[in-house]
């Protein structure tokens, strides 16, 4: 069932209970927790704090820790998987769902005793099947063919014993007495056979895309709000958490204005109190115009230019032409090479304050129309200025390090404390290594382009890394191959013109020891991008083709199956897309 009222519905619940909270490895979900956090320690409320990767991580946490407590908390997880089917938990478990994934499971929806769906309706609306057309006249249907059978019992019961009360073997009588019961059943079955029918295809139109509501770390910083216990600390992980939904295409643009213009709002409000106290050491937040470049505040402005997704299209930096004509446009600001090839912090004060302004001068020259966009940017005492989307690519990347000898929970924890203003180091870790990241993509998205890889399968286009890639091991994580299945379509759009209809199909190794492979779909990109039809073709691909597959992630467009059985599944998967 939908809880909106946080305080009274939630956390008025769970206030003088013992929890666990279950967290997924998104960015979205570590400043959702972070916030929680801040509200649980606030009122001295225990908690155990797990961080799951899967459904079947999921199953395990919910085994070893359930038994301790009756509330669970789970944070991007849950929402659109069979909670009391899945995890098996006693009647008396209750578990608290704040998870953006969409759409949400009906059962988890309609059950109005163990689970709380916490959402917020003002900022996004449900289309949802009505009970009856789902659970209702299947159970009226069921209850009327018992009573059906019943009745033909009774009455074979009672022709028995008219015979023996006649005297005669009833020839000729008893078809006649039976043949209206026969077809009152026949017309009830019927009845359920359509009904069964009709609610295949209200299911599948309610369940065909996969997308993304509202930020869970929104959801949680409002109710922090409407309990006046935020601050400028919190109001942050809010705004990260959104742009962690921006910089990944979970959510379209409308959302995305929307949802600022309501962070806006807490923006203003904190900037003027912070103006009353006049605090140097306060957290600042700003709403302003900024460049379109990833990272390009703790990287060169040359690397930042080549390896972002929109400048590295636009100039085609993979070719010798468009590297020459990246230099070229660097010329034109009046920016020297080595001068962009060094760290932006350490370039002259004047081409740090007008490096935006040159650049958009010469933007419709380049092609570059959308080369800046507004962002929300933060900064505390005397430190660097940091965007949120390069913060959100930070813990991306502390989350999913792939750094030997880190296990998920280490590199959960280690992101989970970057987060503070008070371990810059971390911060400036992470987005080292979201530097790196962010390289591995360009050259595996170059490397493809190169060598002509992606394929077209008849239905979508398909490429595969390369176990031999130097890069290859960080593809082995759902969002970074998503990344770079995103950065690949728009690349190979500009190269052939023919693929701009057919959604994109990325698989990379998984698990060597095991033989897997992990696949990502999405959308082509005239489709809505945030949007994604594929799960469903995935899931109706592996019962087609019967491959050996794992649909542990809780992303629909995310599949696990053998690498031996690539090719069945793309086969099916054509198939199923050309219907």
């Amino acid at each position: 069932m939908f809880i909106e009222n946080f305080r009274d519905g939630f956390y008025a619940k769970i206030l003088h209970q013992r929890l666990l909270i279950l967290v997924a490895l998104d960015a979205d979900a570590l400043c959702a927790c972070k916030i929680l956090q801040a509200l649980l320690h606030a009122d001295n409320v225990p908690y155990t704090l797990v961080p799951v990767d899967g459904v079947a991580s999921l199953q395990r946490a919910f085994q070893e820790h359930g038994e301790q407590v009756n509330y669970v908390v789970m944070i991007n997880c849950g929402g659109n998987i069979d909670i009391l089917d899945v995890l098996q938990p006693e009647e008396n478990v209750i578990f608290y769902v704040i998870d953006s994934h969409r759409p949400l499971f009906l059962d988890n929806i309609f059950n109005d005793g163990q689970v709380k769906l916490i959402v917020n309706s003002q900022t996004e609306t449900f289309q949802l099947p009505e009970f009856d057309d789902i659970y209702g006249s299947e159970v009226e249907s069921d209850e009327e063919d018992d009573e059906a059978d019943d009745d033909d019992d009774d009455d074979e019961g009672v022709g028995e014993e008219n015979k023996l009360d006649d005297g005669s073997d009833g020839e000729g009588t008893e078809p006649a007495r039976k043949q209206p019961k026969k077809e009152s059943r026949y017309r009830k079955r019927r009845r359920k056979r359509i009904w069964k029918q009709k609610r295949e295809e209200i299911k599948h139109k309610y369940y065909y895309y996969a997308y993304k509501g509202t930020s869970s770390a929104m959801l949680v910083f409002d109710l922090a709000w409407k309990m006046s216990k935020d601050n400028s600390d919190l109001l942050w992980y809010a705004i990260v958490g959104l742009a962690d939904q921006k910089v990944h295409g979970c959510i379209d643009g409308e959302k995305y204005v929307t949802d600022t213009a309501s962070m806006q709002d807490h923006v203003l409000r904190f900037a003027k109190s912070e103006t009353a106290s006049g605090a140097l050491t306060s957290r600042k937040i700003t709403f302003e115009n900024d460049l379109r470049l990833t990272l390009y505040r703790h990287w060169s402005l040359y690397e930042s230019l080549y390896n972002s997704e929109y400048t590295a299209c636009r100039f085609r930096v993979w070719t010798v032409k468009g590297q020459k004509k990246l230099q070229e446009f660097l010329a034109d600001i009046g920016i020297s090479l080595s001068q962009c090839k060094q760290r932006f912090n350490c370039m002259d004060m004047e081409t740090k304050a007008n490096v935006l302004e040159w650049i958009e001068t010469l933007s419709s020259k380049y092609g570059l129309d959308d080369i800046s966009r507004s962002s929300f940017c933060t900064q505390f005492g005397f430190c660097n200025k940091t965007c949120a989307e390069d913060m959100a690519l930070c813990l991306t990347s502390l989350l999913h390090s792939k750094e030997d000898g880190h296990s998920p929970t280490d590199d959960f924890h280690t992101a989970l404390d970057a987060l503070s203003r008070t371990n810059a180091s971390l911060m400036n870790d992470g987005l080292l290594l979201a530097q790196k990241h962010q390289e591995a993509i360009m050259l595996q998205v170059k490397s493809f382009i190169d060598m002509r890889q992606p394929m077209n399968a008849g239905q979508f286009i398909y490429a595969h890394v390369d176990v031999s890639m130097p890069h290859a091991k960080y593809f082995s994580q759902s969002s970074r191959l998503t990344s770079l299945a995103r950065f690949l379509m728009n690349a190979w759009n500009l190269t052939t013109k023919r693929a701009r209809d057919l959604p994109f199909v990325v698989s990379a190794p998984y698990n060597a020891e095991e033989g897997t492979c992990l696949i990502v779909g999405i959308p082509s990109i005239i489709e809505e991008q945030h949007k994604s039809f594929l799960g469903r073709a995935f899931e109706h691909a592996v019962a087609r083709s019967r491959v050996r597959a794992n649909r542990d992630s809780f992303d629909a467009s995310v599949i696990e199956l053998k690498m031996d059985d690539r090719m069945e599944f793309c086969d099916a998967l054509s198939h199923i897309l050309s219907a």
